[in-house]
């Protein structure tokens, strides 16, 4: 397809957000990946709203505004191109690792392992035994 649209390409003046954003999405979108390049592409968009960047992020917002639309038409959610030499610089971005799992509570002692007297607040609502006479 000779007429497909592409990620916008990085400029001199993005901020670093953009930038590296841009990268991935590119990266993404090379690989056949539609949606997360999608997905990195709108983030660019509001990365650089947010660095008042109201041209480029109006440019990048209407750039996945009509990728979304060719995706859309063709139903190429998946289907990769060949990928250009200025996008596989980028296909190893890093991935934050997932934090590790929280440890487990410690739970409350078995009855029998308290000292004599002592009972858990649930046992409160038990009636108590007599002691041996």
């Amino acid at each position: 397809m000779g007429n497909e649209p592409k990620v916008p390409e990085v400029r001199d003046d993005d901020v670093d957000d953009v930038s590296d954003k841009l990268s991935i999405a590119a990266a993404m979108w090379a690989r056949g990946d539609r949606a997360d390049a999608l997905s990195w592409l709108r983030r660019a968009a509001e990365s650089a709203s947010d660095a008042e960047h109201d041209l480029r992020a109006l440019e990048l917002a209407k750039a996945a505004s009509e990728l979304s639309a060719f995706v859309d038409q063709s139903g190429t959610h998946q289907a990769a191109p060949a990928a250009s030499p200025s996008t596989s610089v980028a296909a190893a971005a890093p991935v934050a690792p997932e934090p590790p799992p929280k440890p487990p509570t410690a739970a409350p002692p078995k009855p029998s392992a308290m000292p004599p007297g002592k009972a858990p607040a649930h046992a409160s609502s038990m009636p108590k035994k007599a002691p041996p006479s």
